[in-house]
């Protein structure tokens, strides 16, 4: 079985962990899309069934 860190000493792995750790662009893409995927896809429907929400639709949040 191969340890963590023989995968994490390689220099581009490390790279990558350091970009997805420190870059606000990319923890902001995960961010919506994990509010996505945990209810945020039903936006539309909820605004429809209970009036205006407060937060913004992912949409919104996608654009520049």
């Amino acid at each position: 079985m191969q340890k963590d860190s023989d995968f994490t000493d390689r220099p581009a792995i490390g790279d990558d962990l350091d970009f997805l750790a420190t870059d606000g662009h990319w923890r902001e893409m995960a961010e919506i899309l994990s509010d996505f995927g945990s209810g945020g896809r039903y936006h539309d429907l909820n605004t429809m069934l209970d009036g205006p929400s407060g937060a913004p639709s992912p949409l919104e949040r996608l654009e520049p």
